[in-house]
C-alpha cells in the first residue's frame, strides 16, 4: 500500500507527479503548468485540493514520500533476515530505479533540500519531518533486534546520510558503483554492531 491509496484520483496524479518533478529538477524548476500536464488536471483540480498552490503540493508530496518509505523500512524489517541484508534491499531498490530512470530521477527529498532557501520555512518543515520519519522507522527496526534506543538513533541518521549521499553520488557519476561502494561496508559494520548473520 502507498500513501497515495484511496485518495481522489486528480489528487494522487498531482502528487506523483510533484515527486517525479522534484527528483528529475528539484522544486523551484517545477513548473506547475508541467505538473497539470503531467497530471492531467485542469488547474481547478490542483487548487480545490491544494489551495497553497506548488508550496502546498510539493509539501504534501514530501511528507507523503517520508511516510511512504517509512512504511517500505517496517516491511523490510519484519523479514526474518539480517537487517543489514533487509537495507541493502531497500537501496538495491532505490538504485534499480535510478538506473532505470537513466539516473535522470534522484531522491525527491535530497534534490529538494539541496535547493530550498532558508526562507521557505513550509518545504524545510515538509523535508525534516520526512526525514525524521524515516529515521524514526530506522531506529525503531534497529530497537527491535534489541540495538540500545541511543545506538539506533545514532545509527539512523548515519544510515539516511549514507543512503542520500550515495544515491546522489550515482546518479552524477551515472553508475551504482559509488552506490554499492559506499553501503557495502556500512552495512558490514552495522551487521557486526548487531551480532547478525547474512545469509
Amino acid at each position: 500500500m502507498t500513501e497515495t491509496t484511496n485518495l481522489a484520483p486528480g489528487k494522487e496524479r498531482l502528487l506523483k507527479a510533484a515527486r517525479a518533478a522534484m527528483a528529475r529538477h528539484g522544486y523551484n524548476a517545477m513548473s506547475v503548468n508541467d505538473l497539470l500536464k503531467a497530471a492531467e488536471v485542469p488547474k481547478g483540480v490542483m487548487y480545490h485540493h491544494f489551495p497553497g498552490g506548488k508550496s502546498e503540493l510539493a509539501c504534501h508530496a514530501i511528507r507523503a514520500l517520508g511516510l511512504q518509505s517509512a512504511q517500505n523500512i517496517a516491511a523490510l524489517a519484519a523479514a526474518p533476515s539480517a537487517f543489514s541484508s533487509n537495507l541493502s534491499t531497500w537501496f538495491g531498490h532505490a538504485g534499480g530505479r535510478l538506473k532505470a530512470s537513466r539516473f535522470e530521477l534522484g531522491c525527491p527529498l535530497a534534490t529538494t533540500a539541496l535547493e530550498v532557501g532558508a526562507d521557505n520555512l513550509e518545504l524545510r518543515g515538509a523535508l525534516n519531518e520526512a526525514f525524521v520519519t524515516m529515521r524514526t522507522a530506522i531506529a525503531q527496526a534497529l530497537i527491535a533486534r534489541a540495538m540500545p534506543s541511543a545506538k539506533a538513533q545514532d545509527w539512523s541518521f548515519l544510515i539516511i546520510a549514507a543512503f542520500e549521499g550515495a544515491l546522489l553520488q550515482a546518479r552524477v557519476s551515472e553508475s551504482l558503483d559509488s552506490l554499492e561502494n559506499s553501503i557495502r561496508p556500512l552495512l558490514a559494520l552495522l551487521n557486526t554492531d548487531l551480532n547478525e548473520n547474512t545469509p
